[in-house]
Formats: structure tokens, sequence, C-alpha cells
């Protein structure tokens, strides 16, 4: 086996649990700018403490393997499959225990879409695809093909690693398990390191929004009775019904930033807090 067979490299989560190894030289490398992994990569970044998928410019970096070159060595516990809409056939595998996404999926193919970002030591890119999705007013540079589709050349690489796999489609068993899209969010505790629990989505960003955009960035900061007062008139009725369980959601969601390091107290009494 050649050294350009043989190298493998690693993809990991953002907190470290989950790991990938990949083996051998990729499909291809390139970005996508098509409006199905802008929306994604939108939605994914609302995940809580979620690592950015979408680039400056919307683009999201990808590097295509072989399924049969790509496995699972560490975390495969975390990982979800989440889909755009129910029915779709493409997949996207994330790690829960950080909100990292990993991989993408279309399930009758041959290959794995890797997301770029994941990589410790990624090779370079080699053409942006789907660039006629690309937002309004991106200006692209010339250094790299810019292809409005999905060029020929693309096509006959997925082609001929088809070819070479004796035209397989290996089945990937990691993440049968699928959510509802992103209707969950990992909570930590601050006063329970390792504790997790999952929460709405909708709820918890509402009510993060609302705490850092009340809570001052210096010290000594606000009581959590002040804080309240403060925000109840930011919430959506829909959401919290005359501000129903606002204050479950208020110390669950305070206890979560505090243990991802957005916010800080301040040990006095009573408790105060500001934005880190």
């Amino acid at each position: 086996m050649s050294q350009k067979q043989d190298k493998q490299l690693s993809a990991t989560c953002q907190c470290g649990k989950v790991a990938f190894e990949a083996t051998g030289a990729p499909i291809l490398t390139g970005t996508c700018y098509c409006a199905s992994c802008q929306e994604a990569g939108r939605r994914f970044g609302q995940l809580s403490a979620a690592p950015p998928v979408l680039d400056p410019d919307g683009g999201t970096g990808f590097i295509l393997y072989r399924k049969d070159r790509v496995r699972c060595v560490k975390g495969q516990d975390y990982l979800d499959e989440h889909r755009l809409k129910p029915e779709s056939s493409t997949r996207r595998v994330v790690a829960t225990c950080c909100y990292s996404p990993m991989f993408l999926e279309f399930t009758n193919g041959h290959w794995l879409t890797m997301y770029r970002s994941r990589f410790q030591s990624a090779p370079p890119l080699e053409m942006r695809v789907m660039i006629k999705d690309r937002r309004a007013g991106v200006e692209l540079p010339a250094d790299l093909p810019n292809l409005s589709g999905h060029s020929g050349k693309f096509m006959l690489k997925l082609l001929a690693a088809w070819i070479a796999m004796g035209f397989r489609k290996p089945k990937i068993s990691w993440s049968s398990r699928m959510s509802k899209p992103f209707d969950k969010v990992a909570m930590e505790n601050v006063n329970s390191p390792g504790r997790v629990v999952r929460g709405d989505a909708d709820k918890y960003n509402t009510m993060k929004r609302a705490i850092l955009a009340v809570l001052p960035k210096l010290s000594p900061g606000l009581t959590v009775a002040a804080l309240k007062t403060r925000l109840l008139p930011l919430l959506p009725e829909d959401l919290f019904p005359g501000g129903a369980k606002a204050g479950w959601w208020l110390k669950g969601v305070q206890l979560d930033l505090e243990a991802k390091g957005l916010i800080t107290r301040v040990a006095s009494k009573p408790l105060r807090l500001h934005r880190s």
C-alpha cells in the first residue's frame, strides 16, 4: 500500500468525546454553497454552544471519503442524525455531547461528506460548488474553480471511487437514532459537572438571548430576582404564556451558561451574575 493510500486523518468533535478516522486519499475536498447546506448551518448555529459550520461567506467546507474508508473510533453513542425534512434521503449526523456536526450522508450513496472543520489537519480545497445559491453580494476569489453546480470532474471522481469499491454501497450503522430536527439542546449544570439534560431548543435559545441581553458585562451584575424582572417582558407569550415556567428555564439556562463560561457569578449574598 502506498504512503498516500495509507495516510490517516482524524476528525473530532469540539469537546473530544467523538472521533473518526479516515484512511487514504479523499475523493475530493471543497466548499458547498447550496441552499440546504446553508439552512442546515443556520440551524446548527442555533444549538447550544455548537461550533460554527458556515464560513463567513456562507459556504460549508467538506471532504468526501469512500464509506469503507471512514470509521468511528470513539463516542458512537453520542451520535444523532438530523434531517431538514422527515422524508429527506440526506441525513446530517451530530455529536450531541457538544453539538458538533460530524458528517453528512446521502443514504443511497457510496461516500460520506465529512465536515472539513472537524479535521485537525485538513487537505487543501479543490473547488467551490453550487455557487449559484451563494448569499447575495458574496464575491468569491478566482483561486479555485467556482462551479455553478456540480461539474463533470466532480461526478467523475465519485464514479471512479464507486468503481474502485466494486460498486458497493456500505451501510453506515453509526447513529440509528433520529431526533426531531433541532428540537432539543444539551443543557449543562455548573454545579454538577458532567450532568447534561436535553431541553426544548426554542425555549432555551429564547431564554439565553434574554439573559445575555439583560445582564451587564461588568461586576457586580444583577441578582437573579432582578434579572428575572427585567427579562420577563422580553419573553414571547407563545413560549412563556403569562411568564409560565420562566423561573425554571431561567435557572436551568443560567446554570448552563455558567458551565459554558458565558456568564459569571459573583460570590455575594444574594448571588449576582454578569456576562463573562
